[in-house]
């Protein structure tokens, strides 16, 4: 939580990520490999339909969409601890591309979370992501797999934004990204309210962890 924005480390505009990008709103949408053979050990081949009806979603709600890897293994096809392959692949299902790009390279920590805080809701299913959201004040929407993201959550009061994958559809999703689009104002006021707490707690931990033995 405690990363602190570099302004020196510019974060690529959505203009150069998004073609014919010139102004609005924009949800950032961050893919976990982890999920898709979580969702997919239970329904085989619904992750991407599922992500992709969500964009459709939100382009019909009038933002574009930026579709982020969070966890990146430069010049790696392997899956293990990298989305990049998972978000390729689901750009390139995508037939109409209008208002919708792809972060396609690894970025530092400080320009991945500084393109975060510039999104509108980040929807994601990586904690580490969840986390520099939360850390800018930029609304998450969580797709997750463990208690940990409710946990972290529940610091803000927003336990309600964490959606368990056994538990989702594309119903579902669509309509709590509808909720939380109509209160995002609120919510990123909520973020800003709670954050030097949680802060604080974090830095208490650490130091914790650091004088033991």
């Amino acid at each position: 939580f405690a990363l602190k924005l570099d302004p020196k480390e510019k974060p690529p505009t959505f203009a150069s990520l998004i073609p014919g990008y010139t102004k609005g709103t924009v949800v950032g949408v961050s893919p976990s490999v982890v999920v898709r053979n979580k969702v997919e050990a239970e329904t085989p081949g619904s992750y991407l339909p599922l992500m992709r009806d969500l964009i459709g979603h939100i382009r019909t709600a009038g933002h574009s969409v930026v579709v982020i890897p969070h966890s990146v293994r430069t010049g790696q096809t392997k899956t293990q601890n990298n989305d990049l392959p998972l978000c390729i692949e689901l750009f390139d299902s995508i037939s109409d591309k209008r208002g919708i790009g792809l972060l396609s390279e690894e970025l530092s920590s400080q320009k991945l979370r500084a393109l975060i805080a510039n999104c509108h809701i980040l929807v994601t299913s990586r904690f580490h992501a969840m986390v520099s959201a939360l850390a800018v004040a930029t609304p998450p929407l969580v797709i997750g797999w463990s208690h940990k993201y409710e946990e972290v959550l529940e610091l803000f009061e927003l336990q309600d934004l964490a959606m368990p994958y056994k538990k989702i559809s594309s119903a579902k999703l669509n309509a709590k990204f509808d909720e939380l689009d109509g209160r995002a104002a609120a919510v990123a006021k909520l973020i800003r309210r709670h954050l030097p707490a949680v802060i604080a707690r974090a830095d208490e931990q650490a130091v914790e962890l650091l004088t033991v033995g």
